[in-house]
C-alpha cells in the first residue's frame, strides 16, 4: 500500500508556476467582460487571477457583476477545460484531440504522479534537468489484455484500455521539469486527474481486498409501473488490510494528519490490480496491534 501526497498545481498567475505549459487551448467560452451584457444562461471563462472557471449567467441583464463576487448572479459551472484535470473531482476531464500535453515544474523533489480515469493508448513521462540534461524517459502503454483468455476473445473481443496509472520511480530533482503526454491516436484524449506528489509505503496489502463502486444514477418508476434509469456519474471504493511493521504509530500519525484529504491512493502497484488505484479520502482506518512484530492497518477509501 502506498499513498501519493500531492502537491499543490497552481496557475503561473498566481506567482507559481508549476503547471508552466499546456498544449490544451483555454477557449471553453469568451472571456468575462463587465462591459458586456449577459443574459440567462449565457456562460463566460474566468481566466484572470488564478480561477480559470467557467461560469453561467443567473439573471438577464447581467452587467459589470464580476462572477466570483456575485454567486446570486452566476453559477459556478467547473474548472475550465485546461484546468479539470487538477480540479480534484476525477469525473471532470481535460480533453484535446489526439493528444494533452504539460510541463509540470514542481521545483521541489517530487517522486511519484498517478493519472486517472484516463481515455488514452499510452502515457509518456520525461524528464528533464537544466543542469543533467534528460534523467527519465519511460513510456507506458494502457492497452489492457486481461479479458484475452482464449484465441477466440484474442480475434473477437474490444480492445480495452487501463483508466488510471501510477508511477514510482521519479529520480529526486528538483529542478527538473517533467514533460507528461497523454496520447490517444484518431481520437480525443482525457484526464479526470493528476497527482504530483511524494509517495509513502505504509505496508504490504493483504489479499481479500474488496473493491468496487459507488453509483450515483437514479432509478424512478412512473404511475404506470414503466422503470428508466438516469445515468450519473460514480465514484470508486476500497477497503484494505495492510500488514504494517512495527513500529506502527508512525502510520497512524500519517493517516491522521492528512484527514478529510484527498490523496493518490495505490493498493497494490501489480499492473493487473489497478482496479485498487484510487484518488480519494479514507472515511475510516483503525490499527489492531495484532502481533508483536507487526500490525494490521484496516483502511476505507472513498474516490472523488
Amino acid at each position: 500500500m502506498r499513498i501519493i501526497r500531492p502537491i499543490t498545481i497552481t496557475p503561473d498567475d498566481l506567482g507559481s508556476d508549476v503547471l508552466t505549459d499546456s498544449n490544451v487551448t483555454e477557449a471553453d467560452y469568451s472571456e468575462y467582460n463587465s462591459g458586456t451584457t449577459y443574459a440567462t444562461g449565457n456562460r463566460v471563462i474566468l481566466t484572470d487571477t488564478g480561477y480559470h472557471r467557467i461560469y453561467e449567467s443567473l439573471a438577464d441583464g447581467n452587467s459589470n457583476n464580476y462572477p466570483p463576487d456575485n454567486t446570486d448572479k452566476w453559477l459556478d459551472v467547473s474548472a475550465t477545460n485546461r484546468w479539470k484535470m487538477f480540479d480534484g473531482v476525477t469525473s471532470n476531464v481535460t480533453s484535446n484531440s489526439t493528444s494533452i500535453e504539460i510541463d509540470l515544474t514542481p521545483g521541489e523533489v517530487v517522486n511519484a504522479v498517478a493519472l486517472f480515469n484516463l481515455s488514452a493508448e499510452s502515457v509518456d513521462i520525461v524528464m528533464d534537468d537544466p543542469t543533467d540534461g534528460e534523467v527519465y524517459n519511460q513510456s507506458f502503454d494502457l492497452t489492457d489484455n486481461s479479458a484475452v483468455v482464449d484465441w477466440y476473445a484474442y480475434f473477437f473481443e474490444s480492445i480495452m484500455r487501463k483508466t488510471d496509472l501510477a508511477v514510482f520511480d521519479l529520480p529526486a530533482y528538483s529542478t527538473a521539469v517533467i514533460t507528461i503526454t497523454i496520447t490517444q491516436t484518431g481520437g480525443t484524449a482525457e484526464c479526470g486527474q493528476l497527482v504530483l506528489g511524494r509517495s509513502a509505503q505504509i505496508g504490504t496489502t493483504n489479499w481479500g481486498v474488496q473493491a468496487g463502486i459507488i453509483d450515483y444514477s437514479i432509478k424512478n418508476t412512473d404511475s404506470f409501473g414503466n422503470a428508466y434509469l438516469l445515468q450519473r456519474k460514480f465514484s470508486k471504493r476500497a477497503t484494505f488490510d495492510v500488514i504494517v511493521e512495527h513500529p506502527s504509530a508512525w502510520v497512524h500519525r500519517l493517516l491522521a494528519q492528512y484527514r478529510a484529504t484527498p490523496l493518490a491512493w495505490i493498493g497494490a502497484s501489480d499492473d493487473d490490480y489497478d482496479i485498487t488505484i484510487i484518488y480519494g479520502f479514507y472515511r475510516d482506518f483503525s490499527i489492531l496491534l495484532e502481533h508483536v512484530a507487526w500490525s494490521v492497518c484496516s483502511i476505507e477509501v472513498e474516490g472523488l
